[in-house]
């Protein structure tokens, strides 16, 4: 994981490169970056204006070479948007940065989360959209995933597609491949929402999300794929709300626990502030965890990781302490579908060399789960009355 050092050295080098270039005009900072700081999770987010008569291909590609030879940067992506252009890089330790040109005559802030840095923006124009949700500053993100949708709903139906879209264009692809359930249900992913869960709720057949532990974190999920059902007129109910969490089941809570506490630790730095918030976790807490497994010190990461960040970042302990905290948080919630990442002696010690007293190995978890959990819901979970 990156550290907010060398996020602030990439910045610095990118404002170096406008700054040597005449034929940038103007810059900005955009993103959660741009108005509070963002965090040390934050990917970076630049923006610049073009002198007009330069194309704006010419430039990013000069600076893409220069990024790509003095900070070993990958070029994933780009995305056309209108006048702009986004180029999107992965550098080392997993840093982001989202790099986008516009000619400088139509340079402008396109939402709030905008800090410009030096040059002028243009004058506003009334043919370009003023209201964005927040956080799709420029890129109407809920698109990718929706032309996602799309495409894969259409190829695993028909076989082949033809599709040109914003983000993804297919000419002749197809497959000899049926799936075996017709129609193929798809389902969306997403952790840190809400405009991932209404999307799921409005197009796809359910929504996985993950390490959703708290009743606010799991209603925040829950309410805003309703949401999305409702605007779409689906009924949510019919389709899949899912959480992917991590935990452990034995006989003996404490071991249970502690195997949990030491995956979790590993998980943390994946996800976004605003998910551990809700769990109940200050991302300031956990930084020095992350800070330790950049360094390479596991043991450091795995001792500043307290049973208590362990416990609401898991679900673990006795078959007994799994039903209550469905009853009490899950199932209320609206969730019927759980995926379990089990913490058993194999991951624990080849993950971070340590071995639990009293925690069965993952084929014995999943009996005892099966056994003394499942039963429990089973009926319940399929909507036909029980506990």
């Amino acid at each position: 994981m990156f550290t907010v050092e060398q996020r602030d050295a990439l910045r610095d080098h990118v404002l170096q490169l406008a700054e040597e270039d005449e034929r940038v005009a103007a810059g900005a900072a955009v993103g959660s970056l741009a108005v509070d700081g963002g965090d040390r999770f934050s990917d970076l987010d630049l923006t610049f204006g073009v002198a007009d008569h330069v194309p704006i291909a010419e430039v990013l590609d000069d600076w893409t070479r220069t990024l790509v030879d003095a900070r070993d940067a990958v070029h994933l992506v780009d995305l056309e948007r209108g006048p702009t252009i986004y180029r999107v890089f992965l550098l080392p330790d997993a840093l982001q940065l989202d790099l986008s040109m516009t000619p400088a005559a139509r340079f402008r802030p396109a939402g709030p989360r905008f800090r410009l840095l030096f040059g002028e923006t243009a004058p506003d124009d009334s043919e370009v959209p003023t209201t964005r949700a927040p956080g799709n500053l420029f890129i109407p993100t809920p698109s990718v995933p929706h032309e996602a949708h799309e495409v894969m709903s259409t190829f695993l139906a028909d076989g082949k597609i033809d599709f040109q879209g914003d983000y993804y264009a297919y000419t002749g692809l197809f497959t000899a491949a049926r799936p075996v359930q017709a129609p193929f249900p798809i389902k969306l992913g997403g952790m840190r929402g809400p405009r991932s869960f209404e999307l799921a709720g409005e197009i796809a057949d359910g929504l996985h999300t993950a390490l959703a532990y708290s009743r606010e974190a799991l209603d925040f999920t829950a309410d805003a794929f309703r949401r999305g059902g409702e605007r779409a007129e689906r009924d949510w109910a019919e389709l899949d709300l899912a959480n992917n969490m991590l935990g452990a089941i034995a006989q003996d809570s404490d071991a249970a626990r502690e195997a949990a506490r030491i995956v979790v630790a590993f998980y943390i730095s994946s996800m976004p502030p605003e998910l551990l918030t809700r769990n109940g976790v200050d991302p300031a807490e956990i930084a020095p965890i992350v800070e330790a497994f950049n360094r390479g010190d596991v043991r450091g990461a795995l001792n500043r990781t307290p049973p208590s960040v362990g416990d609401l970042l898991s679900v673990a302990g006795t078959a007994q302490e799994w039903v209550e905290r469905i009853e009490r948080d899950l199932l209320p919630a609206g969730f019927r579908h759980l995926l379990v990442t089990f913490a058993d002696p194999f991951l624990v010690e080849q993950w971070a060399g340590i071995t639990i007293d009293g925690l069965p190995s993952l084929e014995k978890q999943l009996q005892l789960f099966q056994r003394d959990v499942m039963a429990v819901f089973s009926e319940d979970c399929s909507g036909k009355g029980g506990r």
